[in-house]
């Protein structure tokens, strides 16, 4: 008795076969969210930037809130010092991500007490939880593109009112 696979793999020029560019694609996406993820838990929330080079763009456009500016590897760690300035307890929570073609999407909850100077308002002590979502388009391996939606009037609603003391 001869068995036939249940699946004969197409072969395809230069490339193997169809399931070798699926399991090539697969392990790109999956890499690609792994620095997503990297982003977040090393870059944000430990200040640790080492995984940046050679992994990026010289220049990235950032879009954020219908603004773009071009941001470099160098230039993040200043970024998060930033907000660290004002928000010295910030964390970045990573609640989803997901991977399609070139592209990483992730939803973040920021998380931090306002204790310095923020967008022209002085330190209000108050607890503050904001979402946000950024997507991440990635060319041969290397980010390229950000975009992020931020809701900033939450934030800045937040930091406005007077901190409860329990």
């Amino acid at each position: 008795i001869r068995v036939r696979p249940l699946h004969t793999p197409r072969i395809t020029a230069q490339m193997g076969t169809r399931d070798d560019d699926n399991q090539f694609m697969a392990s790109a996406q999956n890499d690609n969210a792994e620095f997503v993820r990297r982003v977040f838990e090393d870059g944000w929330n430990r200040s640790r930037f080492d995984f940046l080079e050679g992994a990026t763009a010289d220049k990235i456009p950032f879009h954020y809130n219908g603004t773009t500016q071009q941001v470099t590897p160098d230039s993040l760690p200043g970024l998060v010092e930033v907000w660290r300035s004002a928000f010295p307890d910030l964390t970045m929570s990573v609640r989803h991500v997901i991977a399609q073609g070139d592209l990483v999407a992730a939803t973040l909850t920021l998380k931090g007490t306002h204790l310095g100077p923020w967008a022209g308002r002085d330190a209000s002590e108050a607890k503050v939880s904001v979402e946000e979502m950024m997507v991440f388009r990635f060319e041969d391996g290397l980010l390229v593109e950000m975009w992020e939606v931020f809701d900033n009037e939450g934030l800045l609603l937040q930091i406005s009112r007077p901190a409860t003391r329990t």
